[in-house]
C-alpha cells in the first residue's frame, strides 16, 4: 500500500510532530506533509488541496491526523473520508505517527496500532514511583 502522511493541527504542532518524526526516523519521514492552522491560514484551501492529491493519486492512501477530536481542524477534514483513499485520525501521537508510517502497510492493521498508540499514554506520579524501582526503565 502506497501512503501519503498528512499532519494537521491549531498553531505549529503539526511542523513540531514533523521535525521530532525527522529526529527520530530521519528522511523517513521528509514526505510528511503538515498544515498548521493560524490567523493566516485557511483550512478550507487546505481541504481543497487535499482533496484535488487524494482524487488525482487513487492509488495512494492518505493517512490525514488531526490535533483534536471535534474541533476545527478535524471537524474540516473529517467529510474527507467520503473518498475512499482518504483516513482520517484524530487525537495524534507520536508513537502513533510512528508506528503509522513504519509499520502499517494493510489499512487493516490499523485497529491495533491504534490500540498499542493508546497503550502508550499513561500518568505518572510520586505515588505510582514508590512502586517501581529505577531499574525497570
Amino acid at each position: 500500500m502506497k501512503k501519503r502522511i498528512v499532519l494537521a493541527s491549531h498553531g505549529n504542532l503539526a511542523e513540531g510532530m514533523k521535525n521530532s518524526l525527522q529526529v527520530i526516523l530521519g528522511s523517513e519521514a521528509d514526505s510528511v506533509t503538515t498544515f498548521c492552522l493560524t490567523r493566516q491560514n485557511d483550512i478550507e484551501d487546505f481541504k481543497i488541496s487535499l482533496l484535488s492529491s487524494a482524487k488525482n493519486n487513487r492509488e495512494i492512501t492518505f493517512f490525514v491526523f488531526c490535533d483534536l477530536y471535534g474541533a476545527s481542524v478535524f471537524t474540516s477534514l473529517y467529510p474527507l473520508v467520503l473518498e475512499s483513499n482518504i483516513i482520517v485520525f484524530s487525537g495524534m501521537n507520536l508513537a502513533l505517527l510512528i508506528a503509522c508510517i513504519s509499520e502499517v502497510e494493510d489499512v487493516s492493521q490499523l485497529p491495533q496500532t491504534i490500540s498499542r498508540a493508546q497503550q502508550d499514554i499513561k500518568v505518572f506520579s510520586d505515588i505510582e514511583m514508590r512502586d517501581i524501582s529505577l531499574e525497570e526503565f
